[in-house]
């Protein structure tokens, strides 16, 4: 049996967990829609295994990805080789880290999605993505970020409490099992996860990965307070990138922003 300790969720056999647990991207057509407004192409933060970058490109939007880890590049690079050389063209991946990245250009869209700001556990990791974002925005550009608001009640009921997933490995057709407990520092807004993904064959564990993740959440004030010190300004916050109302619970938390006007 392989059994492999893994620094984050991103690594190792974890990208296939991620790709069952987000198997479908209901966004794109809204980020899609806005590049297009736009005329222009885009920059998604935190691509990982392309969930949108796959989909935007077969709309016909040219996309950067950036991410930070190479295991999630990787799945997103074999989902493009099962594209046509159309689709391809218009992708190019990044790795580099969002604190400090810098590329040959600006672009009319940036976009942080699917909860990627839980990866910035400090507020200097926050305001250093958005001073990044900033220098990259072009003058008219938009910047969406999108993100879960808190839902407290739940996080409490959820406490230490284990979660078992069941899924079906795509590519070996062998059973994943995923044994998730998140514990909650509910004063530093820290969130921390025991995580152990196995593979069987029958009743046999063939391979074993594990791993803590420390993640964070975020208020809507915090990312706008975070945006004003960047250079950058909040122009609307919805419940998603097509601009429903946010919820008043928990849901999705979506900031639009441009660069800041004098």
């Amino acid at each position: 049996m392989r059994d492999e300790i893994e620094s984050t969720e991103y690594e190792g056999l974890f990208p296939v967990l991620y790709d069952l647990l987000h198997p479908s991207a209901p966004e794109a057509d809204a980020y899609a829609r806005l590049a297009r407004e736009r005329d222009g192409d885009l920059l998604e933060l935190g691509c990982g295994t392309g969930r949108l970058v796959v989909p935007l490109a077969r709309a016909g939007i040219e996309v950067w990805g950036l991410d930070l880890y190479r295991d999630m590049l990787d799945a997103c690079r074999a989902k493009l080789e099962r594209e046509s050389p159309s689709v391809r063209e218009r992708v190019t991946l990044v790795e580099g880290d969002t604190r400090t990245f810098t590329l040959p250009r600006t672009f009319p869209l940036i976009t942080a999605p699917c909860n990627f700001l839980d990866n910035l556990l400090g507020a200097d990791d926050l305001l250093q993505t958005f001073r990044s974002a900033a220098r990259h925005l072009a003058d008219d550009g938009l910047f969406v970020v999108d993100s879960s608001a808190p839902d407290l009640p739940a996080m409490v009921a959820a406490d230490g409490q284990e979660q078992v997933g069941e899924f079906t490995h795509p590519d070996t057709g062998r059973r994943l099992v995923s044994r998730f407990t998140p514990r909650f520092d509910f004063v530093r807004q820290i969130e921390t996860d025991d995580i152990t993904l196995e593979e069987l064959e029958g009743d046999v564990v063939v391979r074993r990965a594990r791993t803590t993740m420390t993640v964070t959440w975020h208020h809507p004030r915090e990312i706008e307070a975070a945006l004003g010190a960047a250079g950058l300004e909040a122009v609307g916050t919805y419940g998603s990138v097509d601009r429903r109302p946010m919820r008043a619970r928990g849901g999705d938390m979506v900031h639009f922003a441009r660069r800041a006007r004098p």
